[in-house]
């Protein structure tokens, strides 16, 4: 709520936009893939004209662009070990590129909520078609007791 702008009267919608801005769809491209932390810090480093905003940041992202350009496989989840944090060096108290106030532990608070709503759908897809073939077998069961 202390982000909230003056402008906004009902925290309703301010709940309603932030989150409407935090949803993964919010923060994926077009093509759907999500939208990683180099392609973030290009963002805030480059103003809108297109020229970066100092010579500090032009050197990060041709580091970061060389890296890429050499791991063009590299898809570290690993926050401490990403193009962002081997050019701008370890995030501290906060992760940069993700947003004002967001640490590490939240993150990884996130990330292993994620993990577990991911198994329990794979395990709840399970247990449907379990209860599929119980159902199937049931079925049979009734018709050859009628027969």
């Amino acid at each position: 709520m202390q982000l909230k702008p003056d402008n906004i009267k009902s925290i309703h919608e301010w709940k309603d936009f932030v989150k409407e801005k935090t949803i993964d769809e919010f923060k994926r491209k077009p093509n759907g893939k999500l939208v990683s932390r180099v392609e973030v810090w290009k963002t805030i480093c480059t103003k809108k004209n297109g020229e970066l905003i100092n010579a500090v940041a032009a050197d990060a992202i041709c580091q970061m662009n060389e890296i890429e350009k050499d791991h063009s496989n590299l898809t570290s989840s690993d926050l401490k070990d990403d193009v962002v944090s081997k050019v701008i060096g370890p995030d501290k108290s906060y992760v940069k590129a993700l947003g004002k106030g967001v640490t590490f532990a939240q993150l990884t608070l996130i990330s292993h909520k994620d993990m577990v709503i991911a198994q329990v759908l794979k395990d709840q897809d399970e247990m449907k078609k379990e209860l599929a073939q119980y159902r199937k077998f049931f079925e049979e069961m009734q018709k050859k007791r009628y027969e």
